[in-house]
């Protein structure tokens, strides 16, 4: 195995919860409940395939998107102050630079959204490769994204493995040819994945040399 590529959203840090919680309190200020069904198909991949807002003015003719949206990205600034990284996030990446493993990301979110978490939670230095949003025509579930890594990294696909917490995510790298370890969070824990997906409850305590010589046996 010559290199691991890591999703962001909820998988380095739970991005995802917070996005949840800020959509739900805009809908329960209008009396509505947000339709996490729906929701679900966004987790991963991009709004296009279910916009909460739009949805939402749909229904409530007199809310603006501009002010909803502002609403919501003001909440989920909010609830992400002082939110740790996902545990085992720092510890797997202090011992994948230690074996000298390259280290990659792949997501679908936009690089000006991503760069300041990685910098603020001091882990922007471990990546030698950052796929987002503005490096491909498609996102998640497409497999663009784990494909520009690899070639960014300069790695074959098999000789990669993605670590996701989405089904999106999950099928977009397995499209692409790499092997998946799947850490689901509290949002995603109950959605269907792919098969052919590894799975952790955590990457706390995960024994990077273990699994990668258990990977190398399949």
């Amino acid at each position: 195995m010559k290199a691991v590529i890591f999703d962001f959203d909820g998988t380095l840090l739970d991005t995802e919860r917070a996005w949840w919680e800020a959509y739900s309190a805009l809908y329960r200020r209008h009396g509505r409940q947000f339709p996490s069904h729906l929701y679900a198909k966004t987790v991963g991949t991009t709004n296009d395939a279910f916009d909460p807002i739009q949805h939402l003015c749909e229904a409530e003719t007199n809310l603006k998107p501009g002010d909803a949206a502002r609403e919501v990205e003001a909440a989920h600034r909010e609830l992400l102050e002082g939110e740790p990284l996902r545990p085992g996030v720092r510890a797997s990446l202090e011992e994948l630079h230690r074996l000298g493993i390259a280290i990659g990301l792949a997501t679908s979110s936009h690089r000006a959204y991503v760069e300041p978490f990685l910098v603020q939670h001091r882990i922007r230095d471990f990546f030698a490769v950052v796929a987002t949003a503005d490096d491909v025509e498609q996102v998640k579930p497409h497999p663009a994204l784990y494909q520009l890594a690899c070639q960014r990294l300069g790695v074959a696909p098999r000789n990669a493995l993605a670590v996701e917490d989405s089904p999106n995510g999950a099928q977009a790298a397995i499209a692409a040819g790499l092997h998946v370890l799947c850490v689901p969070n509290a949002l995603t824990q109950q959605m269907a994945f792919p098969d052919g997906c590894h799975f952790r409850r955590s990457l706390e305590g995960l024994d990077w040399e273990m699994l990668i010589a258990s990977l190398l046996k399949d």
